[in-house]
């Protein structure tokens, strides 16, 4: 058993998930007052038609430049959610690209209001947020998966998805009463999960201690000294896992660097255990 290192769930040991999350949907209802085009000898391929084939090849950069023709054709909502589609799936390998996906969604729903955009925008949201999870940042994670949720028409698989992300990114910040309770919300959608129990069996297993021990450590700073944290320099036990009935306390010293400019340092102790040193400039 171990965590996926796509989404951040657990899986039978050696296994990945190969992807964050669901798959995003074209809708072919939408009708355009343009003159179709048939794919027939000597005349032009539809632009979308064209820049979906391209998407299922994985031909992702030709498919965006297909599908800015359409844009500049058409500029109608799905020419914008394929768009937002193709750009999702080139962020599992180049984050940023989640940012310019949302915003594709939003500019499709500006131009006709649609469920299957909205699915789609939160289908993105939830996969953007667990990269966030991934990379340990959290309470963006969690703003993310926020704005997701309230996105999906239909209580289904998909939306199971984004409780069981929820659940995750709560689980990491040992919020766990709180993940407990989404855990169980997404198994009441998707009973025969095998990761969403795994998830709810192993919910100790999955915080993030480190984070835990790193945010109190802050708030502790914060009611020390008001001035700017500039950095953690080290621990001496970066392993370690980090309890509640810890108790930790700060030495507060002024020393000199090697460039002779003076700096205030904080060793932190958990009993008689230096576990920490923070520096201020």
């Amino acid at each position: 058993m171990g965590i996926c290192p796509n989404c951040g769930s657990w899986v039978d040991e050696g296994d990945i998930c190969n992807n964050y999350g669901g798959g995003s949907y074209y809708d072919d209802a939408y009708e355009r007052n343009q003159q179709t085009f048939f794919e027939e000898e000597n005349e032009p391929i539809d632009p979308q038609d064209e820049a979906l084939e391209l998407y299922r090849q994985h031909k992702h950069y030709k498919a965006l430049d297909t599908i800015e023709i359409s844009i500049r054709l058409y500029n109608d909502p799905n020419s914008w959610n394929i768009k937002g589609i193709i750009l999702h799936d080139l962020a599992f390998s180049e984050p940023h690209r989640f940012a310019e996906s949302v915003d594709c969604y939003n500019i499709s729903l500006k131009l006709g209001s649609s469920e299957i955009v909205k699915n789609n925008k939160a289908i993105c949201l939830c996969d953007w947020a667990l990269n966030l999870d991934h990379n340990r940042q959290y309470e963006l994670a969690l703003k993310k998966i926020n704005e997701a949720l309230p996105l999906y028409k239909e209580k289904d698989l998909d939306y199971a998805f984004g409780l069981n992300a929820k659940a995750i990114i709560l689980n990491r910040m040992n919020m766990v009463e709180q993940a407990k309770s989404y855990y169980k919300q997404a198994l009441t959608y998707d009973s025969k999960n095998k990761i969403f129990k795994d998830n709810l069996e192993n919910i100790e297993r999955i915080v993030d201690y480190e984070y835990v021990k790193e945010k109190e450590i802050h708030e502790i700073l914060e009611r020390y000294d008001k001035r700017k944290l500039v950095t953690m320099v080290s621990w001496s036990y970066p392993n370690a896992k980090f309890r509640k009935e810890m108790i930790l306390t700060i030495k507060r010293e002024q020393a000199i660097d090697e460039n002779g400019k003076p700096y205030w340092g904080y060793e932190v102790f958990s009993g008689d255990a230096r576990v920490g040193v923070l520096l201020h400039s």
